[in-house]
């Protein structure tokens, strides 16, 4: 029993390890050009070396190539005190305290090196132990140097986390603080099981040594990841978003040629590789869809403007309704303007539910698209119900003037 629990520890310490090596990979383009995003990124790099150094695969592996067993040790505590010293100058730097940052970056510049030359002052020794054969190598003090720096660096995170959560505003923020410092709590129970081990001696277990580790990598690697996890995200809804509107878009720019800013591309190919930012693509279909309601506004029959109004400003139907309405308008108004028929002039323009974002504006002409794609004839309306409008009218200071912009998002979906 006792062997599958070190066995599943094992295991899961090398997939957390292996975890923090791809959140690494995955992130090192942003961090070596982004100098607030660098120190976390090394505070990971430096634990992921002494994680790795840390697991037997890697201790066969070295053997093999002749390396010092002490020396991947040392390499390993090192690189472990390096990854707690540039936590708390990130820390520092946080804060915004000045003098705090200096007195950290005192410490830093000194515990790195003494470190080495309480490695070297020791007695002759082989591999680094807490106390397995009863004594503590190199030296007792090497090992509590490296217990309390790793332990007063992470508490001091912890805080400094906890302040910021209650300020922060920002769900993707919120979400990296609470992930970061969930995985410096279970590094801080690591070491003081080490400290509870130097204390009472080899009868303290570190059975859990393992799964500690592996919950640290773990969560801050999810931490280094959310800024890439929420650009896929987007990348994934965006480019749905304009393949879902692209041929509602296609026939709208055919009726009117004239707001296209270029020939739209082929669908697939506009979709999976655009040419500039996939958001700008979104953002394109957008404003001249806009622009061509602005056009056909004058060529859908007075009856489809009169249900398409009512359903509008009828707040219990709901967007998709508006959506619907919407739809069967635009379809109909391109019928009759590729067919010739000439533009009519209507009591006023037809507003839909308004947009305050790009965001906003995607999703309620997806739902236009979808209805449009199926749609075939316009919605006819009770004319008792819905007079139609005369056929002589001025347009007022309040209609939409149509520009290539970001009105619409603002003010509703004008036809």
């Amino acid at each position: 029993m006792l062997s599958d629990a070190v066995l599943a520890g094992d295991r899961l310490q090398t997939l957390g390890t292996l975890t923090m090596w791809a959140a690494i990979l995955l992130r090192a383009p942003h961090a070596l050009v982004s100098q607030r995003q660098r120190p976390l990124w090394l505070i990971i790099l430096a634990a992921a070396v002494a994680n790795s150094l840390d697991l037997e695969q890697t201790g066969y592996l070295l053997d093999r190539w002749g390396w010092d067993g002490h020396g991947m040790d040392l390499v390993r505590n090192v690189c472990g005190v390096v990854s707690a010293v540039i936590l708390l100058e990130f820390t520092g730097s946080v804060t915004g305290d000045r003098t705090l940052r200096r007195r950290l970056r005192v410490v830093a510049a000194s515990v790195v090196p003494a470190v080495i030359v309480l490695d070297i002052a020791s007695p002759p020794h082989a591999a680094h132990s807490v106390g397995a054969g009863g004594t503590p190598t190199p030296s007792t003090a090497f090992w509590l140097l490296i217990v309390v720096t790793h332990l007063a660096a992470n508490w001091v995170c912890a805080l400094v986390c906890l302040r910021h959560l209650r300020d922060s505003g920002n769900r993707r923020l919120r979400a990296a603080v609470i992930l970061f410092s969930s995985g410096t709590l279970f590094a801080s129970l690591f070491w003081l099981s080490v400290l509870c081990q130097l204390a009472a001696g080899p009868s303290w277990p570190l059975s859990l040594k393992p799964f500690l580790l592996a919950l640290h990598g773990l969560l801050t690697s999810a931490a280094l990841t959310i800024p890439t996890v929420a650009a896929i995200r987007q990348a994934v809804t965006e480019s749905w978003s304009c393949w879902r509107i692209w041929p509602m878009w296609r026939e709208l720019m055919d009726a009117c040629p004239n707001v296209a800013l270029s020939q739209p591309r082929p669908r697939l190919l506009a979709v999976l590789s655009p040419k500039g930012k996939r958001r700008l693509l979104l953002y394109r279909q957008v404003v001249e869809i806009h622009d061509a309601m602005l056009v056909l506004h004058d060529y859908a029959p007075a009856e489809v403007h009169a249900r398409a109004r009512h359903l509008f400003a009828s707040k219990s139907q709901g967007t998709d309704r508006a959506a619907t309405a919407l739809a069967h308008l635009l379809k109909e108004a391109r019928r009759a303007k590729l067919a010739g028929d000439p533009p009519r002039r209507h009591a006023g323009a037809v507003s839909g539910p308004g947009c305050a974002d790009l965001s906003e504006e995607r999703a309620f002409l997806t739902r236009v698209a979808c209805v449009y794609a199926t749609a075939s004839v316009p919605v006819s309306p009770s004319p008792a119900a819905h007079p139609a409008a005369g056929p002589h009218h001025t347009p007022t200071t309040d209609e939409p003037r149509g520009t290539h912009g970001t009105q619409g998002t603002q003010g509703g979906n004008v036809v």
